[in-house]
């Protein structure tokens, strides 16, 4: 998603500047309901074993017409954006939004909401819409409230998105059909757009490490991963708000060959799940459906 930063101010001692893991971060784009998530990995730029996975539900799409009509306006600190303004996209902040702590954060927690509370500005989308650069990209504001390393903290922040090219979008479709027997089946298109265009899934591993993940009719998780060398991998897997639900460590002993680990799913609810690998100095974050 190209550079991509959250501000996190007063975090009692905690650092406040945060960037994405390489590879985390992904923008999901339903241009039918007008939603949007944004997921991935944060890390602090001074201490990155500080880090959050970050789970952001943008809702409500509107144009800058529809926008401006409730009596909103759109930030433009640094007199740049000229009248791109009017072709940017605008969200609001859901309140199911959070960031949930890992590495030394484990057991942290933030709500995030939509800043100002008025939604006079929102999450905009689009050339000079990061409110830094002329670049494409987005910002928002927030609140946040919630604990870290068991102190509880409140405050605001800032998010910011950019991209030198064009936007890098994941933008997942998803279909479900059932036939008069009640049996149902599902179908998700993934379409991965960078600045070359699109991608298939397979592209070659950028940062050393890659990982698939998908649900089977066996009830388990089958997970795919290969590395550029010989490393123990740990998986982890976590709820889509966060919980952590467990782990599994293995040896790959084959550069650039997939290895196999299976994770049963059978006492899980249908949703989206979250799964984390890591070799102690990569890692690679995927999200998958559970729905039977």
């Amino acid at each position: 998603m190209g550079d991509i930063a959250f501000w996190l101010p007063g975090l009692n001692g905690v650092g406040a500047n945060y960037t994405f893991v390489a590879n985390t971060a992904q923008i999901s784009i339903n241009d039918i309901d007008g939603t949007a998530n944004i997921t991935g990995e944060l890390q602090n730029t001074l201490n990155p074993d500080q880090r959050w996975f970050i789970n952001m539900q943008l809702v409500n799409k509107r144009n800058w017409t529809e926008w401006h009509a409730l009596g909103r306006s759109y930030k433009d600190d640094l007199a740049i954006a000229g009248t791109n303004y009017i072709n940017w996209s605008y969200y609001e902040l859901a309140p199911t939004s959070q960031l949930t702590g890992s590495g030394l954060l484990a057991g942290s927690l933030l709500q995030i909401t939509h800043a100002p509370s008025t939604y006079y500005y929102g999450f905009q989308i689009g050339v000079a819409a990061n409110n830094r650069n002329t670049a494409y990209g987005m910002s928002g504001w927030i609140y946040y409230i919630g604990n870290v390393n068991g102190d509880s903290v409140s405050g605001h922040g800032d998010f910011y998105a950019e991209n030198t090219c064009c936007p890098e979008q994941l933008i997942i479709r998803q279909w479900l059909a059932t036939d008069c027997a009640g049996n149902t089946t599902v179908h998700t298109q993934q379409i991965h757009v960078v600045g070359s265009g699109p991608i298939a899934q397979t592209a070659p591993i950028v940062n050393g490490m890659e990982m698939e993940v998908y649900y089977t009719s066996s009830d388990r998780f089958n997970v795919n991963i290969q590395t550029n060398r010989t490393t123990n991998v740990t998986v982890e897997f976590y709820t889509n708000s966060g919980q952590f639900l467990g782990s599994q460590t293995k040896y790959l002993n084959q550069p650039n060959i997939p290895c196999k680990i299976e994770i049963d799913g059978q006492l899980l609810e249908n949703g989206m799940y979250l799964f984390r690998a890591y070799d102690g100095s990569q890692s690679v974050t995927k999200r998958a459906l559970k729905i039977r």
